[in-house]
This record gives structure tokens, sequence and C-alpha cells, in this order.
């Protein structure tokens, strides 16, 4: 049986419209992110280990936690001897945007010590190491603090997340902060 409000919803179709017109709006923006970041200045070992040989990738969805998302992975690289690399950008209903890079093994290594060098990433980016990398929340109260790994958190998270208000700015913003992770690696 239908509650009053559920069969009002079911009657609209401009609500179902309207969402998958706003879905196919941020597939665009993500085309478009992959494009400039595509022309972000790769540090040599990213560039030897051959880091962005994979094209973009966007993926979508309905279901993550019940609400619509789409996903950028670009560049990624998974081996299982070297480990993860991605830098993921997210775009989950009712909760925003994120951009975030996703590390383990050898690169999470890297990484980590590079950020023990500019204690500044931690002051402006979400840090820590987890054993979920799809636990998307930001702020994650399960992240371990990024200096204290351990050997059942093997990934570490570096992450922006900012509202759907700023839709207007993620085009601007994101390249910078996707350049900031990438010289990680420097």
């Amino acid at each position: 049986m239908l509650s009053p409000a559920e069969l009002a919803l079911a009657q609209n179709a401009d609500i179902i419209l309207t969402k998958n017109a706003l879905i196919d709006k941020v597939y665009h923006l993500f085309g478009q992110l992959a494009g400039l970041y595509a022309q972000a200045s790769l540090p040599q070992p990213l560039r030897q280990a051959e880091i962005c040989g994979a094209n973009p990738k966007i993926s979508r969805g309905e279901k993550y936690e019940e609400l619509p998302w789409v996903m950028l992975d670009y560049p990624r690289a998974f081996n299982h001897q070297r480990g993860c690399f991605a830098i993921r950008t997210f775009f989950w209903w009712g909760h925003g945007f994120s951009i975030r890079g996703q590390f383990t093994k050898e690169w999470a290594a890297k990484a980590a010590a590079t950020i023990a060098r500019q204690q500044g990433i931690v002051n402006t980016w979400h840090t820590g190491w987890t054993h979920d990398p799809w636990n998307l929340r930001l702020p994650n109260e399960l992240w371990l603090a990024y200096n204290h790994q351990v050997e059942d958190h093997p990934w570490l998270m570096l992450a922006q997340g900012n509202p759907i208000n700023y839709w207007h700015n993620i085009e601007k913003a994101y390249p910078g902060a996707f350049q900031t992770l990438l010289n990680l690696f420097e």
C-alpha cells in the first residue's frame, strides 16, 4: 500500500527527469575535469610508473547508501605488488563533491613520507588510514590518524569535500587539488 506522499511522488515524472538531467550534468562536469586532469604536470616518479596510462573512467550508480552517485577515477592503477594508486572525484546526491587520493603499499609509503615533511597538508585535507576505501563520508571518523598506520588499515586517504552549492567552483578548484595529490610523489 502506498502512502499519500508516495502516491503523489510516483505520479510526478518531473522528479525523476530532473534527477536524470542533473546526473547527466555531473557526468559532463566530470568529463571536463578528466580533460583538465590529463593536462596536469606529472612528477617524474609517476611518469616512470606509467600511472596515468589508463583512460579516465566515469561511473554512476543509484545506491551508494541508497543515493545516486557519479565517480571519476583518474589516474587509477591497481597493482598487486606496488599497490593501489587512485585519485577519485565523487558526487554523492545530498552530500556533495569530493576529491580524494587512495593509496596502498609503495604509493601509501611515499605519500605518507611527503605528508610527514609537509604538515600543511594535514591542515587542509582530511587524511587518515582506513580498511575500507569505499566509506566515502567526510569527515570520516573511522580513519586513523595519518601517522598511525596499522596493518589492517592499508589505505592512506587524503580527501577534500565540498557541498553541492560549490558546483560552479569545482571545475576551477579541483584541478589544483588534483595537482596537490600528484605532487605528493615528487
